[in-house]
């Protein structure tokens, strides 16, 4: 593990920087902030002020399993680097030391920030003993990353300093040359299986795909020892044989087997996720499914829906029809269980009361976070993806052994994929009159295959042939589909891979276009940003589903 100590002390620096944290206590946004950001090089540590900071921005990507960012610091005449005097004795008048930067990746920047809840507490509260404390691992944002690039800009005459970061692991990644194969996975699994490694056929030195994955990241990170959430990883459907190329680095390495992966027969054979999840401190591989699973439970906000966001009417007042609008306006997000605040299910963990003791909420509910006109945009489905890229894929293969050419068309059909999308995705787990409809139209073209792609792949395995054709179509319906991007004031707590839902605050008429744009997203961009005295969240979500089916012509549609 690279263990970066404090000059003078043998904390590692992400203990050091949460332990900091507990002491430092900022304002923003009229909000109370444990926070703490420090840099080292091995030998020198610096805290950053907040007055210091500039902006501080850090992005988690559904498609990257890393989170990364940059700080914006204040730097006048070069004063991070440049002393005013010796260390010592600034260090003795408790004055800002300096710091010098190494320029090799190991420049090592740890962010930690939590929610302070203690300045809530009433003196009744604190009387009485009543906890009030957000739990980690749904509040609690905590990283290390590497410095990977650093720039000067000027504003008139202040000058800055720009610090760009990725997270450590993926540094990490992007340097080492791994010496990997699943014949040494299998070796390990299978003791009886080293006397016959060398003899046998790839075949038989395959594993599947989510324990090659898992393997790798303990081998490639073995200094950093990675934990995994059992519940939250996928072995995989499908097997795989694989050794590293001489020129792979472990990113290219850990890519390679992510696009080889297929979920187990639970989640039906479709795509998974990989994170590292900086809240768990932990490494996870969920199918698709799960997640979507996770979205609705009955009537209210699933376990993995943790706001719920208002728009205003955009109509006027409804005058003398406004209570009958109240009547035939229909649910279309669902709601947070007033019990579990914003259905954070591990938010509240509430022990069995004890005398003096009161059951105790942890944050604010969302559901009364309305949405300015200007902090909210809706975007539509592009046609030129729906057209190019939703459409069937009919994937070609060859099988060496039998001298056999393969044509994959039924399961990857349009129509077929559509189907099935709407039974493993969208029935049951979201809202819908009567179920939710995808919202995806097949024209007579798509039907009559007028429209098609051919592609090719070199896999023998039906499954991992269904990566080129049925999973891909699988992605496009989700991530291409519509989408909303949001600016609200920031929360800790939110990530990628979670939902929020959209509502309107005041009754309305049914119409199609609230059809199309009220319900829960699918959250794959949130970015944390912290600038000068305000803190905000930038969060895309896409929607595949409408709470029903539009009303198009289909007989006047041009081929």
């Amino acid at each position: 593990m690279i263990n970066i100590p404090l000059f003078g002390s043998d904390k590692e620096l992400n203990t050091f920087v949460d332990d900091y944290s507990k002491k430092n206590s900022i304002t923003i946004d009229n909000r109370d902030f444990f926070f703490a950001v420090a840099i080292d090089n091995g030998k020198e540590r610096k805290l950053f002020t907040k007055s210091g900071i500039e902006d501080l921005v850090i992005e988690d990507d559904l498609f990257e399993w890393y989170t990364k960012g940059y700080i914006r610091l204040r730097n006048d005449e070069d004063d991070m680097e440049r002393s005013l005097g010796p260390d010592k004795i600034l260090s003795m008048l408790r004055l800002s030391k300096t710091y010098k930067m190494r320029g090799d990746g190991r420049d090592i920047i740890s962010v930690n920030i939590t929610p302070n809840l203690q300045t809530l507490r009433t003196w009744i509260a604190r009387v009485a003993g009543i906890e009030q404390k957000p739990d980690e691992d749904i509040f609690k944002y905590s990283n290390d990353f590497s410095v990977y690039d650093v720039k000067t800009e000027y504003e008139g005459r202040q000058q800055y300093k720009v610090l760009y970061f990725w997270d450590l692991r993926y540094q990490l990644l992007l340097e080492r040359n791994v010496h990997y194969s699943t014949a040494l996975v299998k070796k390990k699994q299978e003791k009886q299986f080293e006397k016959k490694i060398r003899v046998v056929n790839n075949k038989d030195r395959e594993v599947l795909t989510g324990e090659a994955i898992q393997e790798f990241i303990k081998q490639a990170l073995e200094d950093q020892n990675p934990e995994f959430e059992d519940e939250l990883w996928d072995k995989g459907g499908a097997k795989i044989f694989y050794s590293s190329p001489a020129q792979y680095k472990g990113l290219n390495d850990l890519d390679y087997l992510m696009t080889s992966h297929v979920s187990d027969d639970e989640g039906d054979n479709d795509f998974s996720i990989l994170k590292y999840d900086t809240y768990l401190k932990k490494w996870t591989l969920m199918s698709i499914s799960k997640y979507f699973s996770k979205a609705l439970d009955g009537e209210e906000a699933g376990e993995y829906q943790f706001d719920k966001f208002q728009i205003s009417q955009h109509a006027g007042p409804l005058g003398f029809l406004g209570p009958l609008a109240s009547f035939l306006t229909s649910n279309k997000a669902p709601n947070l269980k007033l019990g579990d605040l914003n259905s954070k299910v591990k938010s509240i963990k509430v022990p069995i009361p004890k005398i003096g003791q009161t059951q105790r909420k942890n944050m604010i509910p969302g559901e009364s976070m309305e949405l300015e006109p200007d902090s909210w945009r809706f975007e539509d489905f592009a046609g030129i993806d729906n057209q190019s890229l939703l459409t069937t894929y009919a994937v070609h293969s060859y099988n060496t052994n039998t001298h056999e050419f393969n044509i994959d068309v039924f399961d990857n059909e349009i129509r077929t994929v559509s189907e099935k999308f709407q039974e493993q995705y969208l029935d049951g787990k979201f809202i819908g009159d009567p179920d939710p409809a995808l919202n995806f139209q097949l024209t007579k073209g798509k039907k009559e295959q007028k429209v098609l792609n051919n592609l090719f792949t070199l896999d023998q395995d039906e499954k991992s042939r269904a990566i080129k054709g049925r999973n891909q179509l699988f992605k496009n319906l989700i991530f291409l589909n519509n989408a909303v991007s949001l600016n609200v004031k920031g929360d800790t707590h939110r990530r990628t891979g979670r939902f929020f839902s959209l509502d309107r605050k005041d009754p309305y008429f049914p119409n199609e276009f609230d059809d199309k744009i009220l319900g829960q997203y699918f959250i794959v961009n949130v970015k944390h940003i912290i600038s000068k005295e305000t803190y905000s969240n930038e969060m895309l979500g896409v929607k595949p589903y409408r709470y029903k089916a539009p009303a198009f012509e289909t007989d006047k549609v041009h081929e």
